[in-house]
């Protein structure tokens, strides 16, 4: 791959996630997924959003190596702590060391399968829910049992279901435009 290649690649991913970054500070915060049926069991649910920088991180490692996408959620895992994010989500730590597990992982075992492929991911959206859940307990807002179901699982597993939408999405941009670098 030719050095104006990669450069046009790398335009790419970085657009790519200015894009994402725009969409967690106006169109995000208006998406709230809550749990209601915990309310049932006597814990009280928080609403959550998906961590579209931790994703999108994630899913760029998969696509363009963990060297890359460590890079990118260092850079925007800091602009997120900074304009929108809360102090103890960590997202400078989590979005760079997230996204190099995922991709040296992803390079072992996605070619095993997608299935196990896909569950390297599961490693950085934990670390995204432990950072919640010490950040909240410091807090003191709630009980640990209460925080723990009602707001850090519910978090967590709002974070898978969009990371594999995310993670086709990436995909899907990354090969169209190597296509269109080849055509021309």
């Amino acid at each position: 791959m030719s050095k104006k290649t990669r450069l046009q690649i790398n335009t790419l991913f970085v657009a790519m996630l200015v894009i994402t970054f725009a969409l967690c500070g106006t169109l995000l915060p208006f998406i709230k997924i809550s749990f209601g049926f915990l309310r049932n069991l006597g814990i009280v649910p928080c609403s959550c959003s998906p961590d579209l920088i931790l994703l999108a991180c994630v899913s760029v490692s998969y696509v363009a190596g963990s060297k890359k996408a460590a890079l990118l959620g260092l850079i925007f895992g800091f602009m997120h702590d900074t304009l929108i994010g809360v102090p103890y989500n960590a997202s400078v730590i989590v979005c760079c060391i997230g996204a190099y597990l995922a991709g040296s992982l992803m390079g072992r075992f996605l070619r095993l399968n997608f299935v196990s492929g896909m569950c390297c991911a599961l490693l950085p959206l934990a670390l995204r829910s432990v950072c919640t859940l010490f950040g909240m307990l410091a807090m003191g807002d709630a009980t640990f049992f209460d925080i723990l179901i009602g707001c850090v699982l519910c978090e967590y597993l709002v974070n898978i279901l969009f990371f594999i939408p995310m993670y086709f999405v990436v995909k899907y941009i990354y090969l169209l435009f190597e296509r269109l670098l080849k055509w021309k």
